[in-house]
């Protein structure tokens, strides 16, 4: 499928973003919560991160549950843990790197997410993945991203930072700016504007429950 804009995403999943940051942060502090120090100097980077991802597929499945009734559906697509939602979006909870990229193991169906395949026997979807930056140690917490990947060796085609029940522009993606500048030249050289840092507010109202 085709990327989507970040601001399409920011709008056609509006009241599903702090949700989603809920389930990010909420698996790393069950981590940091429910194991003490001791346990944590035994765990090694991946062991911790793999421990903070079960956590945080437990809360997505526990969510999707909640949400049924609106669409939302968990999935375990050959060990590849999905949150649909209305059947658009698919979103994986991976720990990103500086360079807010997940490590996967080159799976078939790793590959297809990444590279906006639509997945055998799931309806047609955006494919993003929500994520953590660890910015120092454990005291200094931890960012969190919505980003839309673009293939297993390249980075994100976009980035943004979600706080708690808003939306943080980090940086604009190539298709932004091409519209901004209204390229229609195959040859001309995009020249980004300089990132802006604007904050967009979510309206955190959730819908009430019967």
């Amino acid at each position: 499928m085709a990327f989507i804009s970040k601001a399409e995403v920011e709008k056609q999943l509006a009241d599903q973003i702090n949700d989603i940051w809920d389930i990010v942060n909420g698996g790393y502090s069950d981590y940091v919560d429910n194991y003490d120090d001791r346990h944590r100097l035994l765990h090694n980077p991946t062991t911790k991160a793999s421990i903070i991802h079960d956590h945080q597929v437990a809360r997505a499945a526990t969510y999707a549950f909640k949400n049924s009734i609106f669409g939302t559906r968990f999935l375990d697509y050959s060990k590849l843990k999905i949150l649909l939602i209305g059947d658009k979006f698919a979103i994986r909870f991976k720990k990103l790197n500086l360079d807010k990229k997940s490590s996967n193991q080159p799976t078939k169906q790793v590959k297809d997410f990444l590279s906006q395949e639509t997945l055998s026997g799931i309806p047609v979807t955006h494919n993003l993945e929500a994520g953590y930056v660890v910015t120092g140690d454990e005291s200094d917490g931890i960012s969190i991203y919505l980003t839309c990947p673009s293939g297993h060796k390249t980075n994100p085609h976009w980035h943004v930072e979600l706080l708690n029940g808003k939306i943080g522009e980090i940086e604009k993606d190539l298709l932004d700016y091409a519209e901004e500048l209204d390229i229609n030249d195959d040859e001309a050289i995009i020249q980004p504007k300089k990132p802006q840092a604007d904050i967009i507010e979510i309206d955190k109202a959730r819908k009430n429950e019967d």
